[in-house]
């Protein structure tokens, strides 16, 4: 089974006040089932077995979703990873309270992910 792995940090925006301190950078990872494989792992790169990675930047809106995600990072270029992460992002809801129980609405979502295939 090929397995997507997503380690996931937030980080705070830098507020005007600088009063609000950064979120704690927890690590979110897990595996998605083989739909969840086959909907965002890129699909030339399973059949190529290329395994790589994304990094992109988000705001958490008020609902938990992420907006002006951008990709900051894709490694190897070309093969769909950047696509893939930022398609999946468009997915994700985040929590209204980060561990530390601050609010995470306005705030910087930083996501690196890393497609893995089985061994």
């Amino acid at each position: 089974m090929l397995a997507l792995v997503i380690a996931a940090a937030m980080q705070a925006a830098s507020p005007e006040s600088g009063s609000e301190p950064p979120l704690a950078p927890p690590d979110v990872s897990f595996q998605v089932d083989d739909a969840g494989i086959r909907r965002f792992y890129p699909e030339a790169a399973r059949r190529a077995r290329v395994e790589g990675s994304a990094v992109a930047n988000c705001v958490i809106m008020p609902s938990g979703h992420l907006q002006n995600c951008t990709l900051e990072a894709e490694s190897p270029e070309g093969h769909g990873f950047g696509k893939a992460t930022l398609l999946l992002l468009s997915r994700l809801r985040i929590a209204e309270k980060a561990g530390d129980g601050s609010p995470t609405a306005g705030r910087k979502f930083h996501f690196p992910m890393r497609f893995k295939l089985p061994r």
